[in-house]
């Protein structure tokens, strides 16, 4: 007799794709999509801080990288000129595999109470090189 518990189907919650793609059946970037959703929109580069390779079963980079902003194209700049940020189990499926150093990044803000806010990103667009 084989017993059913309710509980062992709970699984992980499936990502959910950024605002800033169109439906399916494409999913396709969207920037006036992405834009409108996005808090900020900045350019500049990326450096990384550390790596977090994490093995099978994940085989993942949960990598830890800086933005340094140089032009603001939308939104309050941050308190500083760059912003940290850590690649989760959601957002890594979405970072470019070959991590570009010049970007856009489309960002919104959670406001903290009684605390810095939290910038987080919604969609990386990877830019040529500045000649």
């Amino acid at each position: 007799m084989c017993a059913f518990y309710p509980t062992q189907l709970l699984a992980t919650k499936a990502c959910q794709l950024p605002p800033c793609y169109t439906d399916a059946p494409e999913y396709k970037f969207d920037e006036n999509k992405c834009r409108l959703h996005s808090d900020w929109v900045a350019t500049g580069e990326i450096e990384i801080s550390a790596h977090d390779y994490q093995g099978h079963p994940l085989n993942k980079d949960f990598l830890t990288f800086v933005f340094n902003a140089s032009a603001w194209e939308k939104g309050k700049k941050f308190k500083r000129d760059n912003a940290s940020f850590t690649i989760g189990w959601c957002k890594n499926q979405i970072f470019p595999s070959n991590i570009p150093s010049r970007v856009r990044i489309y960002g919104i803000v959670i406001k903290q109470p009684n605390a810095h806010d939290d910038y987080q990103f919604l969609y990386i667009e990877p830019l040529k090189p500045a000649l």
